[in-house]
Protein backbone atom coordinates (compact mmCIF):
# COMPACT_ATOMS: atom_id res chain seq x y z
CA UNK A 1 0.00 0.00 0.00
CA UNK A 2 2.86 2.67 0.82
CA UNK A 3 4.48 1.59 -2.69
CA UNK A 4 1.04 2.19 -4.70
CA UNK A 5 0.38 5.52 -2.32
CA UNK A 6 4.20 6.57 -3.08
CA UNK A 7 4.07 6.58 -6.34
CA UNK A 8 0.20 7.97 -6.94
CA UNK A 9 0.58 10.55 -4.74
CA UNK A 10 -2.24 12.56 -6.09
CA UNK A 11 -4.93 9.94 -4.94
CA UNK A 12 -4.86 11.10 -1.26
CA UNK A 13 -3.54 15.22 -1.81
CA UNK A 14 -6.73 16.62 -0.11
CA UNK A 15 -8.76 14.12 1.73
CA UNK A 16 -10.86 16.65 3.41
CA UNK A 17 -12.47 18.05 0.50
CA UNK A 18 -12.52 13.99 -0.83
CA UNK A 19 -14.82 13.25 2.85
CA UNK A 20 -16.76 16.39 2.56
CA UNK A 21 -17.60 15.72 -1.19
CA UNK A 22 -18.88 11.92 -0.28
CA UNK A 23 -21.01 12.79 2.43
CA UNK A 24 -22.51 15.46 0.51
CA UNK A 25 -23.02 13.13 -2.60
CA UNK A 26 -24.71 10.63 -0.34
CA UNK A 27 -26.91 13.10 1.94
CA UNK A 28 -27.82 13.80 -1.66
CA UNK A 29 -29.23 10.85 -2.74
CA UNK A 30 -33.07 10.77 -3.60
CA UNK A 31 -32.93 7.51 -0.72
CA UNK A 32 -31.65 9.99 1.87
CA UNK A 33 -33.37 12.97 0.81
CA UNK A 34 -36.88 10.98 1.15
CA UNK A 35 -36.22 10.07 4.41
CA UNK A 36 -38.51 11.64 7.32
CA UNK A 37 -36.57 14.76 8.77
CA UNK A 38 -38.44 13.58 12.16
CA UNK A 39 -35.93 11.40 13.86
CA UNK A 40 -34.65 11.26 17.31
CA UNK A 41 -31.55 9.19 15.40
CA UNK A 42 -29.96 8.13 12.49
CA UNK A 43 -32.04 5.31 10.57
CA UNK A 44 -30.36 2.49 10.69
CA UNK A 45 -30.96 1.59 7.31
CA UNK A 46 -29.43 4.11 5.90
CA UNK A 47 -25.95 3.72 8.96
CA UNK A 48 -24.29 6.35 7.03
CA UNK A 49 -26.09 9.26 7.37
CA UNK A 50 -25.32 10.77 10.88
CA UNK A 51 -21.53 10.73 9.74
CA UNK A 52 -22.49 12.54 6.93
CA UNK A 53 -25.03 14.82 8.39
CA UNK A 54 -22.77 15.79 11.71
CA UNK A 55 -19.14 15.95 9.92
CA UNK A 56 -19.37 17.18 6.20
CA UNK A 57 -19.53 20.99 7.53
CA UNK A 58 -16.32 19.82 9.52
CA UNK A 59 -14.54 18.74 6.57
CA UNK A 60 -14.82 21.35 4.73
CA UNK A 61 -14.06 23.96 6.95
CA UNK A 62 -10.78 22.31 7.50
CA UNK A 63 -10.16 21.92 3.77
CA UNK A 64 -11.86 24.12 1.42
CA UNK A 65 -12.38 23.07 -2.01
CA UNK A 66 -14.44 25.32 -5.35
CA UNK A 67 -16.25 22.30 -6.48
CA UNK A 68 -17.80 21.57 -2.95
CA UNK A 69 -20.18 24.26 -3.08
CA UNK A 70 -22.60 23.05 -5.63
CA UNK A 71 -23.60 20.15 -3.35
CA UNK A 72 -23.25 22.52 -0.23
CA UNK A 73 -26.17 24.34 -1.47
CA UNK A 74 -28.24 21.41 -3.15
CA UNK A 75 -28.17 20.22 0.30
CA UNK A 76 -28.77 23.44 2.34
CA UNK A 77 -31.80 24.48 -0.04
CA UNK A 78 -33.64 21.63 1.52
CA UNK A 79 -32.78 21.74 4.79
CA UNK A 80 -35.51 22.35 6.75
CA UNK A 81 -37.22 19.28 5.24
CA UNK A 82 -33.78 17.13 4.73
CA UNK A 83 -32.67 14.58 7.96
CA UNK A 84 -29.70 15.63 8.00
CA UNK A 85 -30.98 18.90 9.56
CA UNK A 86 -32.53 17.05 12.67
CA UNK A 87 -29.69 15.02 13.15
CA UNK A 88 -27.19 17.87 13.02
CA UNK A 89 -29.25 19.51 15.54
CA UNK A 90 -29.99 16.58 17.67
CA UNK A 91 -26.02 15.78 17.98
CA UNK A 92 -25.37 19.85 18.86
CA UNK A 93 -28.00 19.80 21.59
CA UNK A 94 -26.34 16.34 22.98
CA UNK A 95 -22.77 17.85 23.50
CA UNK A 96 -23.74 20.79 24.87
CA UNK A 97 -26.09 21.93 28.19
CA UNK A 98 -28.76 23.69 26.44
CA UNK A 99 -31.98 24.09 28.26
CA UNK A 100 -34.87 23.20 25.83
CA UNK A 101 -34.30 22.33 22.18
CA UNK A 102 -36.42 23.97 19.86
CA UNK A 103 -36.91 21.12 18.08
CA UNK A 104 -38.05 17.62 18.89
CA UNK A 105 -38.16 14.04 17.27
CA UNK A 106 -41.80 14.82 16.38
CA UNK A 107 -41.36 18.27 14.73
CA UNK A 108 -38.58 18.89 13.57
CA UNK A 109 -35.84 22.00 13.45
CA UNK A 110 -38.46 25.39 13.63
CA UNK A 111 -37.34 28.34 11.69
CA UNK A 112 -33.89 26.87 11.21
CA UNK A 113 -33.11 27.43 7.04
CA UNK A 114 -30.25 26.46 4.94
CA UNK A 115 -28.78 29.64 5.45
CA UNK A 116 -28.26 28.81 8.89
CA UNK A 117 -27.29 25.74 8.58
CA UNK A 118 -24.06 27.15 6.84
CA UNK A 119 -23.53 30.02 9.33
CA UNK A 120 -24.27 27.37 12.19
CA UNK A 121 -21.52 24.72 10.31
CA UNK A 122 -19.38 28.47 9.85
CA UNK A 123 -18.80 27.44 6.27
CA UNK A 124 -18.30 31.72 5.58
CA UNK A 125 -17.61 30.95 1.35
CA UNK A 126 -21.49 28.89 1.80
CA UNK A 127 -22.91 31.78 3.37
CA UNK A 128 -21.83 33.86 0.90
CA UNK A 129 -22.17 31.46 -1.87
CA UNK A 130 -26.11 30.92 -0.21
CA UNK A 131 -27.06 34.95 0.08
CA UNK A 132 -25.77 34.99 -3.76
CA UNK A 133 -28.29 32.31 -4.62
CA UNK A 134 -31.16 33.45 -2.82
CA UNK A 135 -30.39 37.28 -4.15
Amino acid sequence: MQEYLSHNPSLLQSPRSMIAEVCLTYLNFQCVRERSPTLSSAPSIVPFVGYASCYWGKHIRREKAETLSPLSLELLIQFEQHVFSQLLLLRYHENRSWGEPSFDGRSGPKGFTGLHGAAFLGIVEIVVAFLVMTE
